[in-house]
């Protein structure tokens, strides 16, 4: 997989570059709704804005692909229309639905949204039990 650093100051580096990566990408996640709200000003509807995010990630599907499956078997004829739902559903459709409700709400609640799914979800895993949900084993994982 990869290579551990061998002194200190490599270590540092490593970590600092993780830092720098883990940052520019929060704020290009974030920054994703101000340009997307700057768009529709100009009349750009949400499918033109789908096409040419898609068209800028191809390239880094493509490599990410190509990378993953080296010296792997060749992927089934099922395996690729499973792979074709979950893109459609979990890139294409999520892109559509986050770029149209954008639309309607201001970009700082669009943020808003996503940062508050995970409490969310978290209170309402122990309540989905077979068991009855009650205040005192609410919050307790089983």
């Amino acid at each position: 997989m990869g290579q551990h650093p061998t002194s200190g100051a490599e270590a540092a580096r490593t970590r600092l570059w993780g830092l720098g990566l883990a940052l520019a990408g929060s704020i290009a996640f974030s920054g994703k709704a101000i340009i997307v709200k700057l768009a529709y000003r100009h009349g750009v509807d949400a499918v033109t804005l789908i096409m040419y995010r898609m068209l800028f990630a191809l390239p880094l599907f493509v490599a990410l692909a190509w990378w993953a499956g080296r010296d792997k078997p060749p992927l089934t004829r099922r395996d690729l229309r499973v792979i074709a739902g979950l893109g459609f559903s979990g890139y294409y459709l999520a892109s559509f639905l986050d770029f149209a409700g954008l639309q309607y709400v201001s970009a700082s609640l669009e943020r808003l949204i996503p940062t508050s799914t995970p409490p969310w979800c978290s209170s309402w895993v122990p309540c989905s039990s077979s068991t009855a949900c009650s205040a005192r084993n609410s919050w307790r994982w089983r």
